[in-house]
């Protein structure tokens, strides 16, 4: 069940991106400068949004230690920060 939702959530952002992408490339080449801006703007934020998204936010270290422990197993806990010792 959750494979099916993330296979069908994924579909649905890849679709959505990709139309939006090309309308904004579409207004780029056919349209007034007016709508040059917006996708040139469009262009420039879209991988900064993905980027930021991916990563988790925009702190120093993204994923708080504190959020990866999970298990009362030490050793469980230990894996999920990957220790140096």
């Amino acid at each position: 069940m959750d494979l099916t939702l993330g296979l069908l959530v994924w579909a649905v952002v890849s679709v959505a991106g990709c139309r939006i992408f090309k309308a904004g490339m579409t207004t780029f080449f056919h349209n007034s400068s007016k709508h040059r801006l917006r996708t040139i703007l469009l262009i420039v934020s879209w991988p900064i949004i993905i980027g930021v998204s991916a990563r988790g936010g925009t702190k120093a270290i993204a994923i708080d230690v504190s959020r990866v422990y999970f298990s009362s197993d030490p050793t469980l806990n230990d894996a999920a920060v990957n220790p140096a010792n």
